[in-house]
């Protein structure tokens, strides 16, 4: 049981400590800020929730807190490193899938049925030479399917502006330019498998999309996605960089009836780990424990 935490949530518009509010915060058990780190008077918590380290309006601020919530293992690590906060001071609480707008009908949740053969890769907006290189080892591993496995498997590719190589893309590939979130969750409903081919090319959470889409996912094992990539159950994991594995991999998942079923039923699940209630618990519940307010 957990008594009732309240807990103040400052956000990164705060450029000044001053800013915040000290009538209100006094009256809190703990203060929540987020992308941004500032001394109060309260026990401090900061919430990291991009690529970035906080905002440090005071670096004496990190000594202060309480603790830090970081939305993967490689974030924490990395946020362990540039805070100098200990890691057994960092809690792990991977994000919430907030794409899916309120209101917008979704297609009836369906298991996708043979023959599978609609990829999609939809990449993140910056590009940099590794974007690049992902670029290039999919159209590899789609030249190798489309040559070893199955002549008419297609390939859709979103996200970025612009086709990033010379001419246009080959045939069955189709290439959609910048999407929004909306446009994104879309493609994701009309397509049988999610590809990833870089751990540095994310599109905001389009592997969680699709698997509460019942959509599994090829992506590279060092990508630690959370913890919501499974093998056999959700997916596959392969080296990054390697065309012929994930071609094979690819090949492997769209051909594997069971697994498609089970990320059918576990697609519920899914939706329910990425969501903001899932997030606000477990914030709520480590906040709680660390200013004392667990009773059992």
């Amino acid at each position: 049981m957990t008594d009732v935490v309240d807990i103040a949530i400052q956000p990164a518009s705060l450029s000044r400590p001053a800013q915040l509010d000290s009538s209100r915060s006094a009256r809190c058990d703990a203060v929540l800020l987020i992308d941004f780190v500032a001394p109060v008077p309260e026990p401090l918590f900061i919430y990291s929730s991009s690529q970035e380290p906080p905002t440090v309006a005071d670096s004496a601020a990190y000594e202060q807190a309480s603790g830090l919530f970081a939305e993967s293992d490689w974030r924490a690590r990395s946020l362990a490193r540039a805070s100098g906060i200990t890691r057994d001071k960092i809690h792990v609480v991977p994000p919430a899938l907030v794409w899916r707008p309120n209101g917008r009908r979704q297609a009836p949740l369906r298991i996708r049925q043979v023959p599978r053969r609609k990829l999609l890769y939809i990449c993140g907006t910056r590009r940099r030479r590794c974007s690049l290189l992902a670029d290039q080892v999919i159209l590899d591993a789609f030249r190798i399917l489309r040559r070893e496995y199955d002549p008419h498997v297609s390939l859709t590719i979103a996200g970025t502006q612009e086709w990033p190589f010379h001419g246009s893309p080959p045939g069955g590939v189709d290439f959609r330019g910048a999407a929004s979130a909306d446009v994104a969750s879309r493609l994701v409903d009309s397509h049988d498998l999610f590809v990833m081919p870089s751990s540095m090319e994310p599109f905001g959470l389009a592997f969680a999309d699709a698997l509460s889409r019942g959509v599994p996912c090829v992506i590279p094992g060092t990508y630690e996605m959370y913890g919501a990539i499974t093998p056999g159950i959700s997916g596959a994991l392969v080296d990054e960089g390697d065309a012929h594995e994930l071609a094979s991999a690819i090949a492997s998942t769209l051909a594997d009836d069971e697994m498609y079923h089970r990320c059918y039923e576990r697609a519920p699940a899914m939706a329910a780990y990425f969501s903001w209630e899932r997030v606000a618990r477990q914030i709520t519940q480590v906040i709680s424990r660390e200013v004392g307010l667990m009773t059992g």
